[in-house]
């Protein structure tokens, strides 16, 4: 819907939904009754999901009428990135155990804030702006200078936070896996820099938007 997109193949959602379904509960129950060979049936079914889903949203990309990717969907191609990383990770992470907890918390910082966190970040740039607008300019359009949706945030800080978050999910994991405190800080100080730049956003956002527009 965001990227307008025409004619694409959507079975490839149905295949991920089926795949994740099945592998989140033949790994829930693999890893709760030590059975090794259902949890590693899970991960295959797992991988096979979010494989599904990558392609279906790089179907999606490829296929977009509108040429130019906003803000929006460029954080949430990011966390597309960053979510397939995640999936390379997750076969090592179950093959290593308890014997390998810098690599299991790699991963799940690479999966979260890089493929979770940044994937919602990116829509709330899509919906939460015009929302917003609505609830603010609806009953003046035509009365007087409205901003547009677009005005409702900046896209120069949104840019920025893109670079400092992803940034920063990539020296946290990096950091973490190779036991390193300083890069593992300087990436906590980026993602943290990055929050705090779409907290700007947010009470931007709640409070109107930026300059009005004739």
């Amino acid at each position: 819907m965001f990227l307008l997109v025409h004619g694409a193949d959507t079975r490839w959602t149905r295949r991920s939904l089926a795949s994740l379904g099945v592998g989140v509960v033949a790994l829930g129950i693999g890893l709760a009754t030590g059975r090794v060979s259902i949890a590693w049936t899970g991960v295959v079914a797992l991988e096979a999901g979010v494989a599904c889903f990558i392609f279906q949203a790089f179907s999606f990309y490829r296929m977009r009428v509108r040429k130019k990717v906003d803000v929006g969907m460029q954080f949430a191609a990011t966390a597309l990135a960053f979510l397939a990383t995640s999936a390379v990770l997750g076969p090592f992470v179950l093959a290593g155990g308890v014997g390998h907890a810098r690599l299991a918390t790699a991963y799940v910082a690479i999966g979260l804030l890089g493929g979770i966190v940044l994937y919602v970040t990116g829509f709330f740039y899509k919906i939460v702006p015009l929302l917003a607008w609505t609830v603010h300019y609806r009953d003046k359009m035509g009365k007087e200078p409205v901003p547009t949706v677009a005005d409702m945030f900046s896209s120069r800080v949104a840019h920025l936070q893109l670079a400092v978050m992803a940034s920063g999910v990539a020296l946290l994991g990096g950091g973490i896996g190779a036991g390193s405190s300083f890069v593992t800080r300087t990436g906590a100080l980026l993602f943290a820099s990055g929050v705090a730049l779409f907290a700007s956003q947010i009470i931007r956002v709640a409070r109107g938007g930026g300059v009005k527009t004739k």
